[in-house]
């Protein structure tokens, strides 16, 4: 396949040059020094933000950039000749020899920033609530969503720590980081009509991003649960494997550690790797309408594979927990193994 004629293209290796410097510049506070010389500083959090930094499990800029390229939600073509990259360790090992479109480029400026920011919210709590210690400046972003996603009308988060009870509506929306008052709406038209895929002007990322807050909100409201506190709203989320933006955890968070009977007694157990990967992959079948006792068959590997529509979209979005596509194959045949999920009420194949 060949690249679709346009102007705009952009290096692999300069488009994770550019997020990576863009990515260190978000928070200079955090890197910058009065008594050293600032472009050596700030190139060495660049680079950090381009390889990423194993010791924490944080995920660099180039591995997401390839990442969303093996999983098909961004292209990318040689500079030689055009034609589409068929193995995204040729990207990894030589990046400025392939380039993404600018509709690609567009689209990996959106999938950076969101992952970035749930990278740093997994840290958070990684670290447990009790850690004071600033997570590292690289990969670090203010929400994209708290802007694009609110029309810039961002949640009171003062507001709503003085609520005793939150509503599960509010509770997800917020855990989200949209804004209750500024999705009045429930259902597909959750997301502002300029982000919605039928307007014509919407992207795959909003479009997921909205079908996935508004499978959630009726999921907490089809369990008829009463409005409680934030604390366990928080802890709902976890037994979900779902993530929560770092305002949402703060005020659920007490500011400072309670002891006596005034204490929280929600506990929040961190699920094992294997159970959160097997939740991710059952939400997002659910929230594609698909029912995972009864996945329709189709040829392995074609297009509207359920196993392959939902390997692009937990790849992509949960990167933390699908490192590679063997990854993701090993969590989908133990879902297969214990029959959570069948095709036509058969066990699916490995």
């Amino acid at each position: 396949m060949e690249a679709p004629k346009s102007s705009g293209r952009v290096t692999v290796r300069d488009l994770v040059d550019t997020l990576s410097r863009e990515l260190a510049d978000r928070h200079p506070e955090k890197w910058a020094h009065p008594t050293d010389p600032e472009p050596m500083r700030r190139t060495i959090v660049a680079a950090i933000n381009a390889h990423g930094w194993p010791p924490d499990g944080i995920p660099g800029v180039l591995h997401l950039v390839c990442m969303h390229i093996e999983t098909g939600v961004v292209e990318a073509f040689s500079m030689f000749n055009d034609l589409a990259c068929g193995d995204v360790s040729l990207v990894h090992a030589n990046p400025a020899q392939w380039y993404v479109t600018g509709e690609g480029e567009s689209t990996m400026r959106e999938l950076i920033g969101t992952t970035a920011e749930r990278t740093k919210d997994e840290h958070h709590q990684a670290q447990g609530s009790t850690r004071t210690t600033e997570v590292p400046p690289f990969l670090e972003t203010h929400s994209v969503k708290s802007i694009l996603y609110n029309n810039s009308d961002e949640p009171d988060w003062d507001k709503y720590a003085d609520f005793r009870t939150i509503t599960p509506r509010e509770a997800v929306l917020l855990m989200h980081g949209l804004n209750p008052k500024a999705h009045a709406t429930a259902g597909p038209t959750l997301a502002p009509p300029r982000l919605r895929r039928d307007h014509g002007s919407g992207t795959h990322v909003a479009t997921t991003f909205f079908e996935r807050v508004s499978h959630r909100v009726e999921v907490a409201e089809r369990d008829n649960l009463p409005a409680r506190p934030a604390a366990e709203w928080l802890h709902y989320a976890g037994e979900r494997a779902w993530t929560v933006c770092d305002d949402f955890r703060a005020l659920a968070e007490p500011k400072q550690p309670q002891t006596g009977p005034a204490a929280s007694t929600v506990a929040t157990k961190p699920l094992q790797r294997s159970q959160a990967q097997e939740l991710v992959i059952l939400e997002a079948l659910r929230t594609k309408k698909y029912d995972p006792q009864k996945l329709p068959s189709v040829r392995k590997g074609a297009r509207d594979d359920p196993k392959s529509v939902i390997r692009k979209i937990v790849m992509s979005e949960r990167p933390d927990l699908f490192q590679s596509v063997g990854v993701y194959d090993k969590a989908w045949e133990r879902l297969s193994a214990d029959t959570r999920i069948r095709r036509n009420g058969h066990q699916d194949a490995p």
